[in-house]
């Protein structure tokens, strides 16, 4: 997985100056930077410091006079101590985070995307993302999504466009509401390996997971799925590097909180 933000650009396009801060302990050139992914604090931390700290002070920050500094922090949304006061308030100037939770964000704070993650999706860059909804070939009682009823699906966690929301509109779109239709709903939240493994071993019978999270981690068993709704999208202009059951949303954004001017 390879991050391809080209955050210079987007720095100086979304307008970064010197501006008087809120908090009493900042300068006018320092900013906060809060960014989230799947996992625990230290995987967060581990996954995001390269980007949101060390190369934005290294290589964005010198670009402007006087310099800035950026200051990351793992944002946790189920910690007690993180509230929407700190999205209010100015306490953060910038956040990397789901497209689904930008969503959210937007209309109910004022928050702005600025930049779209590009990853490398069977060796092409891309911003967008889309799901595969998939059951095993060798599940015979499921050939399409109309045979989704009375059945075992898997899920993800809820504000996750690539694990829950694509997929479910697709199949409400294709005549099935997984939650009153479903014999069951199984929730893996961002354990993808257990929900991908219950599926082909018959735990579960259908699976929703990021069509470039199983390229890169079960390219081999794709000939062993039977994947749902199969469609080749585009976007922007450029075909999606393989196959999805759903359309596409963007990948990870930064956004920029309304106090950035």
């Amino acid at each position: 997985f390879l991050v391809t933000i080209f955050f210079a650009t987007a720095c100086l396009q979304a307008g970064f100056a010197a501006y008087p801060s809120e908090l009493g302990d900042q300068t006018d050139t320092d900013y906060h930077v809060g960014g989230w992914l799947p996992g625990s604090y230290d995987d967060i931390h581990n996954t995001l410091a390269p980007l949101l700290d060390k190369y934005l002070n290294t290589e964005v920050a010198p670009l402007f006079n006087p310099p800035l500094k950026f200051h990351f922090r793992v944002i946790d949304y189920s910690m007690d101590s993180y509230s929407t006061s700190e999205l209010e308030d100015g306490s953060l100037d910038f956040m990397y985070s789901l497209s689904g939770r930008l969503a959210c964000l937007e209309p109910q704070y004022g928050w702005t995307a600025i930049a779209t993650q590009r990853a490398y999706v069977a060796g092409k860059a891309t911003g967008g993302q889309g799901s595969i909804i998939f059951s095993s070939l060798d599940n015979d009682e499921i050939k399409n999504i109309t045979d989704f009823k009375d059945k075992r699906i898997g899920i993800g966690f809820v504000f996750s466009g690539n694990a829950y929301t694509l997929a479910v509109q697709t199949i409400l779109n294709n005549g099935v509401n997984i939650f009153t239709d479903a014999a069951q709903l199984v929730s893996f939240g961002v354990d993808f390996e257990s929900h991908y493994k219950a599926v082909m071993d018959g735990v579960i019978d259908v699976g929703i997971l990021p069509a470039s999270w199983i390229w890169a981690n079960h390219v081999a068993d794709i000939p062993l799925l039977r994947v749902h709704n199969p469609t080749q999208v585009t976007w922007e202009g450029e075909p999606f590097p393989i196959v999805t059951s759903t359309a596409l949303v963007p990948q990870y954004s930064v956004s920029a909180g309304p106090f950035v001017p």
